[in-house]
């Protein structure tokens, strides 16, 4: 949707790899019908109609009407574009014939309409006139079809961006629920810390402070143990007078 073309065949072919591994035929056609689109945008016509019967083959094989539809009307489609009318008209055919089959309103419209410009191109007014017609009388309808499928497509995204926008919403919020968490703890340790430091520190003043208790006791024995000592020499010195 983008147009970057080359960009996209190189997913389209990567996921046709996964397909084939896989073994998912369904997928197989949907991928090379969507590398064929791409190569008729890019006007490589012949490479795109290479692809399309790629997918064609597939179909055939797995017996899948609507896709085979879908690949004929793709390939008529890409002759139309260059100017091969009755090669178009020839998958044009095929491609009603299998849409009516499936009952494909979508693709019998879109091949009505081709029908009518393939006709008027070969100069076969009558035929074209009836295609067009049938082409005006399923119009309504079919757009009407679009229309309510694009709106459901346009509410499908609408309710998508929402719950995405809602997702980011909800997403900052537990972000900032995190930070605060992580503030909080921070905080905590810090506090923690705070304590172990005062603790520690106590204890050291603690048992500072009993160790010079204990050292004073002990100067205070020593003093009191050299005073009694120096009171029997004073009365041993009197006694001896």
């Amino acid at each position: 949707k983008q147009e970057k073309y080359d960009l996209a065949l190189n997913k389209y072919f990567k996921a046709l790899e996964v397909s084939q591994k896989i073994g998912n035929r369904d997928y197989q056609i949907a991928i090379l019908n969507n590398i064929a689109n791409i190569y008729g945008k890019t006007e490589k016509s012949d490479t795109a109609l290479i692809y399309y019967q790629k997918a064609k083959k597939i179909t055939i094989e797995t017996g899948d009407k609507y896709r085979l539809a879908q690949v004929n009307y793709n390939i008529s489609h890409t002759y139309f574009d260059h100017g091969n009318y009755s090669t178009a008209l020839d998958y044009a055919m095929s491609s009603l014939e299998a849409a009516r089959q499936t009952k494909s309103q979508k693709i019998i419209f879109d091949n009505y309409e081709l029908l009518s410009m393939i006709y008027e191109k070969l100069g076969r007014n009558k035929q074209s006139l009836k295609y067009h017609k049938r082409f005006a009388k399923l119009k309504d309808s079919v757009i009407g079809l679009e229309t309510r499928e694009k709106i459901a497509e346009i509410q499908v995204k609408y309710e998508t961006e929402k719950k995405e926008k809602e997702n980011t919403f909800l997403h900052h919020e537990v972000q900032i629920i995190e930070m605060d968490i992580k503030n909080k703890n921070f905080l905590l340790t810090i506090y923690h810390i705070v304590i172990s430091i005062v603790i520690v520190f106590s204890l050291i003043i603690f048992f500072l402070l009993r160790q010079k208790s204990k050292a004073y006791d002990a100067l205070v024995r020593q003093n009191l143990k050299s005073l009694k000592i120096e009171k029997k020499l004073e009365k041993s010195i009197l006694e001896q007078s």
